[in-house]
């Protein structure tokens, strides 16, 4: 939860960031500020896709948004496999109709209410771990670091870096992260190709006790990767974001 507010703040770290999703009761308005994990609404954590959508458009409906007086609404969220379209090797591509659609037909819903509020979409393409592998230094290739130590780390990264390139990313989406990732026709999720990866005892034997979880290496790897260095290999879903907020 907070590790998503860091992040947000080293695009634009003058603007004040209140958190509405995921969140629980409002006892005050000064509350809203401090939230901590303890105390989210596991109903509405984790919301994604059409059920963040929905979520957004109820919120915004409520007298207290109003009285809250909002200067722009940020909405992040995974991307998945929305807004691609199959290519003839069964491979996928940006479907930039599509998501133009999408966002038109969402900013027009909201400014029904608030004709003049700023919208926001900043998209992890395909997930947030595509943000990760494209700050690699900042986040896989030091977030083990205090388990495994200098030497074992770093013969990690270097292993694993590889191993995502060749075996998860492939020639397919190596140089077009944001546009992954359909194989043969059948989706494959990023986060949970890393997550099998990793288990993989065959390939990182030395490694064995190493997880990853989108919650806690995650979040770590939120706090630490560079706006910048993402920007440079996301460059649509994520450039789209980056700049509208970096603008505000």
């Amino acid at each position: 939860m907070n590790s998503m507010k860091a992040f947000v703040k080293k695009i634009n770290p003058d603007a004040e960031y209140i958190q509405l999703c995921p969140t629980g009761p409002r006892k005050s308005a000064q509350l809203i500020k401090t939230r901590d994990l303890a105390s989210i609404n596991q109903n509405i954590n984790g919301l994604t896709g059409n059920d963040l959508i929905e979520y957004v458009l109820e919120a915004i409906a409520k007298p207290r948004f109003r009285d809250e007086k909002y200067d722009a609404i940020l909405i992040e969220d995974d991307k998945d496999s929305r807004f691609l379209r199959a290519t003839q090797d069964g491979s996928s591509e940006i479907n930039s109709e599509a998501w133009i659609t999408f966002r038109e037909d969402l900013c027009n819903k909201i400014h029904a209410e608030y004709p003049d509020i700023t919208v926001i979409l900043l998209m992890a393409a395909p997930e947030a771990e595509a943000w990760f592998i494209s700050d690699w230094a900042n986040s896989f290739g030091s977030v083990y670091h205090d388990m495994l130590g200098t030497a074992r780390n770093n013969l990690f990264s270097v292993r694993f870096r590889i191993l995502v390139r060749d075996e998860i990313l492939t020639d397919t989406y190596t140089g077009r992260i944001e546009s992954y990732g359909y194989f043969d026709g059948s989706y494959a999720k990023l986060s949970q190709k890393i997550q099998d990866a990793i288990l993989k005892e065959d390939s990182f034997a030395d490694t064995a006790e190493i997880r990853y979880s989108k919650r806690l290496q995650g979040a770590s790897m939120l706090f630490n990767i560079q706006p910048d260095t993402v920007l440079k290999s996301c460059n649509y879903f994520f450039r789209e974001g980056y700049t509208a907020l970096k603008n505000l």
